[in-house]
């Protein structure tokens, strides 16, 4: 199965879980303009859905419903509650009621999909969260291989739903709000009791304790619905990954939901690579690496350190569109361009004419982040090398940090595993010491040579 978050977050939430036969959404709170362009990217049509699942009826939850059951017929399944709730505030008429199915028991197959409900704690008529698990065979194994269990807009962790959340391979889980920032937030009093209560949402600490209690814990988990005034992905990350360290836990991927950015995984054994038992295999190729120049940015900056961060985040989010490209360009590729690589098994073994669209996510691939000229970056802004023990080192290792923690927030957003590189730029070194002097002159020490160093290496001048 692959799950991809379309949206999430209290301006929308809409989460598509699919394989090579069956398709099913789960809410519907976005357009059906934006849903046909975020199926598109994923070579699907609305057509393509066999049925649409609503946890509740508030209208982050629902926002396209009306639109989408009046010109297509996708079945949509809630509990008897919920649709009626639903059918009232957003004045449906017949031809929007004429696919809506009411869940009268907790248990419903779509195709190969089994999908259980479990009941959540909410201020909402009657809300539940989703389990869908995938049958190994066909329904009468009752047998499954996968299982990818949602839950969201919940006020805490009740023993029902730690039971749904057991086993899961990928969990969708909400970290709403740091406590501290909704406390001491601008929200009135009314609202913040709300969002406190037991039919509330969950804090980033409530959803690191719920993974800490699991026994059989996933091996990816995507936090979702994430408030945008009192959270923040790196918030989130940070409390969530402080409590895996207390308690040793390893070997789970996080990832952050966006609000309007698609966050894509999939199954790694798909690569048909992975075997049970045999080990999983991380960073098998590169997707390609773009290079900040960064001596560019301190000479830039012109010794300004306030200004050397702001250019600093401008080239940086530069490099992080350039390298979105090239791997929106690796998307639409095939195993037909190079069979050895993607269908002969010195990559893959992919079939004839497969996507490798799925190979560049959830850590089976990388996309780096490279730099050069930490020395030159590094002695215009503080006249001292980074090798000195002293105000350079300290600012280079600030420097290297920079770059790692974008690219850790990126990986996180986007399910890419971005990486800083230590870029071995060969002949480029003189293209851009070339490229430095025709921008800035000549610097005495910095732009005075036909190259600049590479990544972090010394200067062979350097006594």
């Amino acid at each position: 199965m692959n799950i991809s978050v379309l949206a999430s977050g209290s301006r929308g939430n809409c989460t598509l879980i699919y394989d090579d036969n069956n398709a099913i959404l789960i809410d519907m709170g976005i357009s059906t303009r934006k849903l046909k362009q975020a199926l598109a990217q994923l070579h699907l049509n609305i057509e393509d859905l066999d049925a649409i699942f609503i946890t509740h009826e508030h209208i982050d939850h629902i926002r396209g419903l009306k639109t989408l059951t009046k010109n297509y017929n996708v079945p949509i399944y809630s509990k008897t509650a919920t649709l009626k709730q639903i059918a009232i505030t957003q004045k449906f008429t017949d031809i929007n009621l004429k696919n809506c199915q009411a869940l009268t028991t907790n248990n419903i197959d779509i195709g190969n999909l089994a999908i259980k409900i479990f009941n959540i704690s909410h201020d909402a008529i009657d809300p539940v969260g989703y389990t869908i698990s995938k049958y190994k065979d066909n329904a009468k194994t009752k047998k499954f291989t996968e299982k990818i269990t949602l839950a969201t807009d919940l006020g805490f962790v009740s023993e029902t739903v730690q039971s749904a959340l057991e086993n899961s391979d990928i969990l969708v889980l909400e970290a709403n709000h740091d406590l501290k920032l909704l406390q001491n937030g601008q929200y009135p009093w009314s609202l913040k009791k709300r969002i406190l209560s037991t039919k509330g949402h969950l804090s980033n600490i409530d959803a690191g304790f719920a993974i800490n209690r699991l026994q059989a814990k996933p091996q990816q988990i995507i936090l979702a619905h994430l408030s945008e005034q009192n959270n923040s992905p790196d918030i989130a990350l940070n409390t969530i990954k402080q409590i895996f360290q207390e308690n040793n836990l390893t070997d789970i991927s996080l990832h952050v939901a966006s609000p309007d950015r698609m966050l894509n995984i999939g199954n790694i054994s798909k690569a048909k690579n992975y075997v049970e038992g045999k080990g999983k295999y991380y960073g098998r190729f590169n997707q390609g690496v773009v290079t900040i120049n960064l001596p560019d940015v301190a000479l830039s900056a012109d010794g300004d350190m306030d200004e050397f961060w702001k250019i600093f985040d401008e080239r940086l989010e530069l490099c992080h569109r350039a390298l979105q490209i090239r791997h929106k360009r690796l998307s639409n590729v095939t195993s037909d361009v190079a069979p050895i690589l993607w269908q002969h098994g010195a990559l893959a073994r992919l079939e004839k004419g497969e996507s490798i669209h799925e190979l560049l996510h959830h850590g089976y691939s990388t996309i780096s982040l490279g730099y050069a000229g930490l020395y030159e970056c590094v002695k215009v802004m503080t006249g001292h090398s980074h090798t000195d023990n002293g105000p350079g080192k300290e600012f280079g290792l600030k420097v290297m940090q920079h770059l790692n923690d974008a690219t850790s927030k990126w990986k996180a957003e986007e399910d890419l595993d971005y990486s800083v590189y230590g870029t071995p730029i060969e002949s480029t070194t003189y293209k851009f010491a070339k490229c430095l002097r025709e921008r800035f002159g000549t610097v005495k020490g910095i732009t005075d040579r036909n190259y600049i160093t590479n990544s972090y290496h010394v200067p062979v001048f350097e006594e």
